[in-house]
């Protein structure tokens, strides 16, 4: 996070310049005591080294105060191992030629590790939709459904995690947040060079929701709207579900995701779609997101009698057609 400005460093970088402005009138008034009234030469250097101590430390609480607020808080206690095989369900995937109309991209989040990327495209000027999946999905799987969404008007810029598909590394819910905000500034760039002016959504199914909240989240201004799709709005009862003892890894809801928190700061277009019948992630997830979240353009879309691996498949063209209307209109 950036700080562009802090009331508690007011004193310290223009506190410096005053302080070279200032200290040739001091030593003027110290020379001429010197000659005139030696006995106030004393007051005069101890008032000149009180403003040094005060300005410097005003910096160096400035500072402190920047560091803390820049610093991130990650979710690292869902990196135990004991965790992270529920979490993450990697799958490799032998490098297929991308369908038609589509490009493949590799973004390096890190030296000696790239994430694998397929971008469906429908025009320069169509609104881009940045594409989190689910924790057992690979870009690949998406050849079928990225042309879908061509079809209305829509670029669907899908992205892997670490050791999914493509790429290289191991995946951790750390990488995974970091990684989030390297492709994003990277997905950025690409479309200012391809010349590709529409809006640029984020998405995320499922474990995607995390990377899209993220993002949503912390590049409000450079973001057109959120859409979550099968999201979860609190991590230990889906963990719990999945197995996971997280009395025993002493993790808490504090220690994790906090979407409820991050959905707060999200003012954009909210899209929310969610199964009927979600086996893994109940529907109220779902209407908490739309409970909390400020923005002013929101709704909710309910598919009936599916459940979370059938969503998509039951609702069919009503899927897409809910996501173009709310993108465009």
């Amino acid at each position: 996070m950036t700080i562009v400005g802090d009331k508690n460093n007011c004193y310290g970088e223009s506190g410096w310049a005053a302080v070279a402005v200032l200290t040739p009138f001091f030593v003027h008034c110290i020379i001429s005591l010197n000659i005139k009234l030696k006995q106030y030469r004393g007051i005069v250097l101890l008032v000149y080294s009180v403003c040094i101590i005060f300005l410097s430390g005003c910096d160096l609480m400035g500072k402190d105060t920047r560091m803390q607020k820049s610093d991130k808080s990650y979710p690292s206690k869902l990196d135990q191992p004991r965790a992270l095989q529920y979490i993450f369900h990697p799958r490799k995937e032998i490098a297929s030629h991308p369908p038609a109309g589509a490009v493949d991209y590799t973004i390096t989040v890190e030296e000696g590790v790239t994430i694998g990327c397929r971008f469906y495209i429908a025009g320069l000027n169509a609104p881009s939709i940045l594409f989190f999946h689910g924790n057992g999905e690979i870009v690949g799987d998406y050849d079928d459904i990225g042309p879908v969404y061509n079809q209305y008007g829509l670029n669907l810029l899908a992205v892997d995690y670490r050791g999914y598909g493509t790429s290289g590394g191991t995946p951790t819910v750390t990488a995974m947040i970091k990684d989030s905000h390297v492709i994003f500034k990277e997905v950025q760039e690409w479309l200012k060079k391809k010349g590709m002016q529409g809006p640029l959504w984020i998405m995320g199914r499922s474990l995607g929701s995390a990377s899209a909240l993220e993002l949503a989240s912390e590049y409000e201004t450079d973001t057109a709207g959120l859409i979550i799709e099968s999201g979860f709005a609190y991590t230990v009862p889906l963990l719990a579900f999945l197995g996971v003892d997280t009395k025993a890894l002493n993790i808490t809801e504090a220690d994790c995701f906090r979407h409820i928190e991050k959905i707060k700061a999200v003012r954009k277009p909210t899209l929310i779609i969610h199964a009927q019948y979600d086996q893994f992630i109940p529907v109220s997830d779902a209407e908490d997101f739309l409970k909390h979240s400020p923005a002013q353009k929101k709704a909710l879309k309910i598919i009936p009698r599916a459940d979370h691996k059938t969503i998509l498949m039951i609702a069919g063209r009503s899927y897409f057609e809910t996501i173009q209307q709310f993108m465009t209109q």
